[in-house]
């Protein structure tokens, strides 16, 4: 069994601009993505990012740092991702983006052996920071989605398609034993930085797990003021408001 993480990343982000090059103690933020998710127990890393000479500088960390990159549509992440899986042919990928700066390989390394253990075609564990993401997915309803997802939001958030089309096995199991989903901690705008710089310094070079941090937020619950008014996935919301005037134009 072929495994790959596709991580999906851009500069051209509408909420913080270039956010990938956020200097966190030194390292970018996709560095930090990259270095902590490509401890996962997989065959290929792949960064799939825009053809845009913005994520030029993305493709060259990528290659700097052990990962294969892959470019294509700036809007149309599906076809990326398509894209990675005719280039390198893995039987599963494990989605991630590049915007969840703590991701912890221990919970990709946990997806994946529940995926194998299930026998699901889609597998998502429910209940997790936003920030640390996971989805694993078989690669043919990748190839499959990307043949026939027509709405904005399956072209951008890759998975709508393949969890709504009832042609595969979905999996959506909690992970940790509380709902943490209300906490958010990706990478989506300048105020997300700050936290964020605030709980790497406190882990300074430690292999700090997904545990660890919501053992500190219990902890230290200040950290998460300046973040407090942002709710988590705002973004797959704005796709599903484009997929209303999409039909709205068809009718």
């Amino acid at each position: 069994m072929v495994k790959a993480i596709v991580m999906q990343a851009r500069n051209s982000s509408t909420r913080y601009p270039k956010k990938m090059l956020h200097d966190f103690m030194g390292k970018t933020a996709i560095e930090w993505v990259m270095e902590r998710a490509g401890k996962a127990d997989v065959d290929f890393r792949i960064l799939a990012t825009s053809e845009d000479r913005d994520d030029d500088i993305l493709a060259e960390i990528a290659n700097n740092k052990g990962w294969n990159a892959v470019r294509g549509s700036l809007k149309d992440v599906l076809s990326r991702y398509a894209k990675a899986v005719r280039e390198y042919r893995p039987n599963l990928v494990v989605r991630i983006t590049g915007d969840c700066i703590l991701t912890d390989y221990r919970i990709i390394n946990h997806a994946l052996s529940k995926f194998d253990e299930l026998h699901a075609d889609y597998l998502v564990l429910m209940g997790i920071i936003d920030g640390f993401d996971v989805e694993v997915i078989r690669a043919g309803a990748i190839l499959d989605a990307d043949e026939h997802a027509v709405l904005p939001s399956e072209r951008e958030h890759v998975t709508p398609y393949i969890k709504n089309s009832g042609k595969y096995k979905i999996v959506s199991m909690p992970y940790g034993s509380e709902d943490l989903s209300h906490i958010h901690l990706s990478l989506d705008y300048k105020e997300d930085a700050v936290t964020i710089g605030l709980i790497l310094e406190r882990f300074k070079d430690r292999d700090f797990s997904y545990e660890d941090v919501a053992d500190l937020i219990k902890d230290e619950p200040q950290i998460l003021d300046s973040v407090r008014h942002i709710a988590p996935n705002e973004g797959y919301r704005k796709s599903l408001t484009e997929d209303e005037l999409f039909l709205k134009k068809g009718d």
